[in-house]
This record gives structure tokens, sequence and C-alpha cells, in this order.
């Protein structure tokens, strides 16, 4: 039996007590505190799955919330005031005058009961799901590795392929598996970045000396330009370094044999703004069709490239994204006109 557990922050008690005593009835776990402090002091001690806040100082105390909010995993999020909010990271805000009748109330309050039920339900079982998938995976490949060594006997070229084959599968099966969960976690608000001074410069040429062989197998020539003196940033370094990894390794597949991929990395300072750092990865490959630019991010849409060495499941790029947001920057892509394609990303130089 699925059992939802919400956090009530009711600061205002007439609208407040009308919906908890509606919440009460349904088959949850409702916690309720009356102050931000309060609610700080909970989140060290539980976890939940839905957020309700009943207040008549959303303005005042939006920021602050938020960032307690920040780091919780949980469904979604509800604001309830006595006005509208002009901006929040709510999943959903109402005004007490859009609930003034009861019955209504009592409808939103039934569906939103289920709709955490739904949404928790799938959670459990996509985490349940991809936690068993790994098992199976790991033992595969390690059959694989007996049968190659000679554990179980001598193998033939022939019959060494289709097992070099075969773990290659498995490979990508299990990186799936890592990028699936990686989502998801990201859409149960689990996904955390680690922000910490890193070094650029550093950071890139350990990325490419890792791809260098993608580029070797298709004689692609990886030409750079970084610009020098790089401050350094206030980043994830392990997010960057996938991002920029899922980038370059996006542009070698879609490039021919003995073409070229470049990476452009310089600091701009627009006027009247921050500075930040763009990337440009550019490949020698066919381009993205023009009615594709603005699918090429969704997750699981995947351009086909029959001749690709590097294969994949659509995934890459829409986490790259996901972390390059989570970052505070933008990504992008444009079609090159002397062919190929560029993709962008930016970062913000914290002050």
């Amino acid at each position: 039996m699925i059992e939802l557990r919400c956090v009530f922050l009711i600061e205002e008690s007439e609208f407040g007590q009308r919906l908890f005593k509606l919440a009460s009835g349904l088959d949850s776990k409702l916690y309720r505190v009356a102050t931000v402090r309060e609610l700080k002091e909970l989140i060290q001690k539980r976890t939940f799955d839905s957020f309700v806040w009943v207040t008549t100082h959303a303005e005042q105390n939006m920021p602050e919330v938020e960032m307690l909010l920040k780091g919780v995993p949980y469904l979604f999020a509800c604001l309830f005031s006595d006005k509208p909010v002009a901006r929040s990271n709510f999943d959903f805000t109402f005004t007490f005058d859009d609930f003034k009748d009861t019955e209504k109330l009592k409808t939103f309050v039934n569906n939103l009961h289920h709709l955490g039920i739904r949404l928790k339900t799938r959670k459990e079982l996509s985490s349940l799901i991809l936690h068993d998938l790994r098992t199976p995976l790991q033992n595969l490949s390690s059959y694989v590795d007996m049968l190659s060594t000679g554990t179980f006997g001598e193998l033939n070229e022939g019959q060494l392929k289709i097992l070099q084959t075969i773990n290659a599968q498995a490979d990508l099966a299990d990186e799936l598996v890592q990028e699936l969960t990686l989502i998801l976690r990201m859409r149960k608000k689990e996904f955390f970045i680690e922000k910490q001074k890193a070094d650029l410069s550093r950071l890139i040429h350990e990325t490419l000396r890792a791809l260098w062989i993608w580029a070797d197998r298709k004689n692609i020539k990886l030409q750079t330009h970084i610009d020098h003196d790089l401050p350094k940033l206030l980043i994830d370094p392990s997010a960057i370094r996938r991002v920029l990894s899922n980038l370059l390794l996006n542009a070698l597949k879609f490039s021919p044999k003995n073409g070229t991929v470049r990476l452009l990395v310089t600091l701009e300072a627009p006027k009247n703004e921050h500075q930040k750092i763009r990337f440009r990865i550019t490949d020698s490959g066919p381009g993205v069709p023009p009615e594709h630019l603005n699918d090429i991010f969704d997750p699981y849409f995947r351009l086909k490239n029959p001749q690709a060495l590097i294969k994949g499941q659509g995934l890459g790029l829409y986490i790259a994204k996901l972390f390059v947001e989570a970052h505070g920057g933008t990504i992008g892509v444009y079609n090159n006109r002397e062919g190929g394609a560029t993709f962008y990303f930016t970062l913000p130089v914290s002050e």
C-alpha cells in the first residue's frame, strides 16, 4: 500500500485549517508546521513526498522556503497565498479566492492525492526496475570476461569476436541504465551538483585525453583553441566533464572518417553583463535537419547515423542540457554554412 507523506507549512489559520482538515481525511501521513524555522527542523529529520504552503507572506519568505526545498527529494510542491505570486518554483500556485467553494477545494485535494499516489508508484517501480537490471548486466559481463580469457577453454577468433560484440552491447545497456538512473534522480529532485573552484583548462585537457581513442578509430582530427588564462569557475567538475564528453562524443559520432572536430573555448564579457565561458564543438557531419533543431535536446530523441562507431540512446544531449542549466548556463545548436553542426554551451563566471 502506497502512503503519501505530506508536509504542511500553514502560516494562515482560516484557509489552512480548511485545507488541512480535508487532507486529514485521506490515507496520508501529514506533518504540520507553523513557521519556516519549524520547517527547517522537520526537513533535517524527515523525508516527504509533497509540500503544501499556506501563507500571507509568500513574497517575503519565498527565497528562504525555496532554498530549504532545493536539496530535498519530493514529488511536487503546492502554494496557496492571499494574492498571486509573480515568480516561484512551485509546481502549483493558487490564491485563497480560487477555492472559496469548499467542494471545489475538496475535489482538488482528492485529485492532488491521486496524482501523488500515481507519481510515487511510478517512481518506486522505476527505481526497482533500474536497480534489478544492474545485477544481470554485471553478471553477463563477468561471464563474457571469463569466456574471453579462456577460463573454460580456448576459443577461436570468430567466437572471440562474438563475445566482444556481446560485451560491447552489455556495456551499452549498462550505460543506458546509468543514464536513466541519473534522469530519474533529477526528476525526483534527488539530483545535486556539488560546486567547487575548478581549473577549466585542466578539465578540458583531461576530457580530451579520455576521448582520443574514439577519434583515432575514425582518423578524425581533434582541433582545439582554448583562451589562455581562463578564470577558475565555481562548478561541479564531474558534471561539466560529462557535458563536454557527451558533446564531443556526439560530434565524433556524426563526423565521417578522416573528418575534423573543433573545440573552441572563449571568455566573453558582453556589455553590461557578467563574464561567461562559451564552449563551441563543431563537427564535419551532415548537420541537424532544420525541422529537428528544436528537438535535439529532448530525452530519447535520436538522429540516425548507421555508420557511427559510437552508439547511444539519445540521452547524452538531454543530460548535458540538464547539467548546463543546473549551473545557470545555456545550451544550443546551429548548423554551419560550410556544413556540419555546432553545439555550444555557456557557463557563468562567478563574481
